[in-house]
């Protein structure tokens, strides 16, 4: 490990006395930058917080962005009852790039009212919306009765413009940055594999489609038959990246539910989060499979996507619209052109 990755380690407030010996511990799993585990920092991001109070204008921007998904749901503003910012912003562990979290509460929501709402939310957040003058977008989020009585981290009340729980600083041990990293790259190496498989799929669909338009003097049915199953396997590719997806989101759930005990859930018995759950194992590894994309990408597959099919019943009629979809989501267009 180099002097610029010995630096990094000290940094992160992980303690070091050794330095020989952090050089023989950290060398096997080195190699993790700000892009994917937060550092301590000195003080609150300084682009939306003005000593520990948030700046008016994001208050400002923040509410009427909760007005106008209220107001295009139908919902009137006085049912509003609770609008909270939470997560990596609220603590001393922000990256330039962390998301400003808000999340809102609607007295006496109907199931009908929250798939509208639900809704709006998503296509919000679709959108990555940034607060004015930074890169940190900004993603909404609908709370149910649970999720507003907890206080498993820092929270921060915007419509009385005061802290409910404010931040405190955590002693992260060396250790549950190693599990966290070694963890997530075990769901990583899964993801790869099925994203793999469903962009194949793709590319063998569309090889396909060329031949039957090209092809002369041999048994097309062979050939169609061929590409339906290249359906079947598009659908069966789908449906596993959803499940995975909706593990994921149950596994970050679970992390901030109040009955779970941080060091009983794990092999490491490391009892960080226990104070933030933020900091528990669980959530670690769903925010380091963010930064590396996944969990995005997952979730436009199952709105864009997987949703929209199975609502139309029609992946299997529309199966070139579908594969589009998937392309977008993806973003690998150049691969695709060159085939």
């Amino acid at each position: 490990m180099n002097d610029d990755g010995l630096d990094f380690i000290k940094g992160s407030g992980i303690k070091i006395k050794d330095d020989a010996k952090a050089k023989e511990e950290l060398s096997s799993w080195y190699g993790i930058d700000e892009s994917i585990l937060d550092v301590e920092k000195k003080e609150l991001n300084p682009e939306i917080w003005k000593e520990k109070k948030l700046k008016k204008d994001i208050v400002e921007q923040l509410m009427t962005i909760i007005r106008k998904v209220l107001k295009d749901s139908g919902i009137e503003e006085d049912r509003l009852t609770s609008a909270f910012l939470e997560g990596s912003n609220l603590t001393y562990y922000y990256t330039k790039y962390s998301d400003i979290d808000a999340h809102m509460y609607i007295d006496d929501i109907t199931d009908e009212e929250k798939e509208i709402v639900d809704s709006n939310v998503y296509n919000f957040n679709k959108e990555t919306v940034f607060v004015k003058g930074t890169k940190n977008n900004i993603e909404l989020y609908l709370m149910d009765a649970t999720q507003k009585k907890r206080t498993n981290g820092p929270r921060y009340d915007l419509i009385e413009d005061e802290w409910v729980k404010p931040p405190t600083r955590i002693k992260m041990p060396a250790e549950m940055y190693k599990a966290a990293v070694e963890i997530s790259m075990t769901f990583a190496r899964d993801l790869d594999l099925a994203f793999g498989e469903i962009k194949r799929d793709i590319i063998e669909y569309m090889v396909l489609t060329k031949e039957l338009e090209d092809v002369l003097n041999i048994d097309i049915k062979e050939l169609e038959d061929t590409r339906k199953i290249k359906i079947e396997g598009l659908k069966a590719d789908l449906e596993a990246l959803v499940i995975k997806e909706e593990n994921i989101k149950a596994m970050r759930r679970k992390a901030f539910m109040e009955d779970y005990i941080p060091k009983d859930e794990t092999l490491y018995h490391i009892p960080v989060g226990e104070g933030d759950r933020s900091y528990t194992l669980l959530n670690m590894i769903f925010k380091i499979l963010q930064r590396f994309g996944y969990v995005d990408s997952l979730k436009k597959l199952k709105y864009d996507v997987y949703n929209k099919a199975i609502e139309n019943k029609d992946f299997d009629s529309n199966i070139d619209f579908y594969i589009k979809r998937i392309i977008e989501v993806l973003k690998f267009f150049n691969r695709l052109d060159e085939t």
